[in-house]
């Protein structure tokens, strides 16, 4: 979380200690500063400090963000009563840094060879205060060393056994790790004698200082010998620096905010050495494991390895620190080619079992090479164990990619049978619909038929019917008439007796009558004589031919 605060950065832990001296690794923080876009895949350098309590670590840390923030200037230290911003500090005697505490404004400083590195600054929590446990001392300081390009070890007044002594006991994990590696486990260290009362000041009094103390003479104890050969072989280079007291205004007045109008002139002249001699490009110091320089993303890799391995045990052993740098050595080689074998794997096309095998097969050797060629602390043995657990990983994920790959190839088989299915199904009902409409016409055509049938054999009958009782009327009326015929000839049969007699009576009565006009007509007129003779004659003509009918 956040802590002390500047226009332009915070102070940000990293590293908290819990009310029940639990410890843990703020991650998404740490991400936050060492995974930026700008700077993850940047070299790194990291300035930290460490030494007892309430000694000015946070102080000074100040004139080094300060230092940056200037880019160099030559009056970089700024307005004498300017108050000194950056990383919380105080007078008294309780503790303020709790943990381990870096600084989010990162600085970019390029290389007499046009590369930029990233620059970070680490404040920790002092050591040895009435609140520390012994693990807490350790394991900060170590964490200082493990993760620092730099390490400032802020001691007062002068370099004591007890100084080495302790810094031996942190930096054992760097025999152990020569032992195993055979490279540096740290870099550069400074102790920084403050206060000094020496008389004289600067790196060269730094420089012959530690060379007086640390230098291995035959009148040193065994152990003290050993301890010095210890510290050489830990650190490649090991450099002194001797700064004055910065006035007694500065040490014991609590409403003291940083202004320098106050600091003592030997203390800004000697600080104005200090912080260059750190800082500048010609004394960048990149951040190595095992000899490579690593870039941000890496150390983030590294920091939650080691804080893993610090908390394993109440006091962990130097054996775990170098298993922890070793570990996230071989994690970092592992994670850089599982990488490359995954960029390859996700660019081959799908459905393509055959060339997903033989890319697998290539990827594979090329994860191997790029396993091997990146240095590792640990040992071949366990390369090997690493070697085999990334073939394992990274078969596996074939597999699970294989078995995918086959997975969505049986999807897209069973899709298109299922939509073969649904084509035949819809080809089914439409084929079920055609013969439900075939079927329908049929029936609507027969029952039509059949209709037109009734209608028709209803019209057949009725016309038979009507045909039939027209002939059976026309029977009736021949009935009829038949037996009107016979009425009536039987009928001319009696009017044939009677007329056969009335013919005879008729041609007697006509002989008669004719005789009688005849004789009539002579006398009178012969001419009507003549006529009346032609009607009779006639009348009696007539009467036989009737009564030969009728005969």
């Amino acid at each position: 979380a956040a802590m002390a605060s500047s226009q332009q950065g915070n102070a940000v832990r990293i590293l908290s200690i819990n009310d029940d001296y639990s410890w843990q690794l703020e991650e998404d923080d740490l991400g936050r500063i060492l995974l930026q876009d700008s700077i993850k895949d940047k070299p790194v350098m990291v300035v930290s400090i460490a030494g007892a309590y309430r000694k000015g670590k946070s102080y000074l840390m100040n004139f080094f963000i300060r230092y940056m923030r200037s880019r160099g200037e030559k009056d970089w230290l700024g307005h004498p009563d300017a108050p000194l911003e950056g990383f919380d500090w105080k007078h008294g005697s309780r503790r303020l840094t709790c943990g381990i505490v870096l600084w989010d404004e990162v600085f970019l400083v390029t290389t007499s060879d046009g590369e930029e590195v990233a620059m970070l600054f680490m404040d920790t929590q002092g050591l040895f205060d009435c609140e520390s446990t012994m693990e807490e001392c350790t394991n900060i300081f170590a964490l200082s060393l493990l993760t620092s390009s730099v390490q400032i070890y802020n001691i007062f007044h002068n370099i004591q056994e007890d100084h080495l002594q302790h810094l031996e006991f942190f930096t054992q994990y760097g025999q152990l790790a020569l032992k195993e590696a055979m490279e540096w486990p740290f870099q550069r260290l400074i102790l920084l004698v403050r206060d000094s009362n020496s008389g004289t000041y600067g790196a060269e009094a730094g420089r012959a200082l530690v060379k007086e103390c640390l230098e291995p003479t035959q009148h040193l104890r065994p152990e003290h010998q050993r301890l010095r050969e210890s510290l050489r072989a830990h650190f490649p280079d090991i450099e002194g620096f001797l700064m004055p007291h910065p006035g007694s205004e500065v040490a014991t007045e609590k409403s003291y905010d940083g202004r320098l109008s106050v600091v003592d002139e030997k203390f800004k002249k000697h600080l104005q050495e200090l912080v260059p001699w750190i800082l500048d490009s010609d004394h960048l110091v990149v951040k190595k494991v095992n000899g490579k320089e690593i870039s941000c993303r890496e150390l983030f890799i590294y920091m939650k390895a080691y804080v893993q391995a610090l908390k394993s045990d109440a006091l962990p052993e130097p054996k775990s620190l170098l298993q922890a740098s070793a570990e996230a050595s071989h994690l970092t080689a592992k994670d850089k080619a599982a990488k490359v074998y995954m960029a390859v794997m996700s660019n081959i096309p799908r459905g393509d079992l055959e060339k997903l095998r033989s890319t697998h097969m290539e990827a594979l050797a090329t994860a191997k090479e790029i396993f091997n060629s990146v240095p590792k602390i640990g040992g071949d043995h366990m390369s090997k164990a690493y070697l085999g657990a990334l073939t394992s990983e990274l078969q596996e994920r074939f597999d699970s990619l294989y078995a995918e790959e086959e997975a969505w190839l049986q999807k897209q088989l069973e899709e298109e049978e299922r939509r073969r299915e649904e084509e035949a199904e819809q080809e089914r009902k439409r084929q079920m619909e055609f013969d439900e409409k075939i079927t329908e016409t049929e029936i609507e055509v027969n029952e039509r038929c059949k209709k037109e049938n009734e209608c028709r054999e209803k019209k057949l009958r009725e016309d038979f019917d009507s045909e039939l009782a027209e002939a059976a009327a026309q029977s009736k009326q021949m009935e009829a008439k038949l037996a009107e015929k016979q009425k009536e000839q039987e009928k001319m049969k009696k009017e044939n007796k009677n007329l056969k007699f009335f013919v005879g009576i008729t041609c007697v009565v006509a002989v008669a009558a004719g005789g009688v006009g005849l004789a009539a007509g002579l006398a009178v007129n012969p001419v009507i004589a003549t006529g009346v003779g032609q009607v009779v004659f006639r009348g009696i003509s007539f009467g036989f031919k009737v009564a030969s009918m009728i005969a």
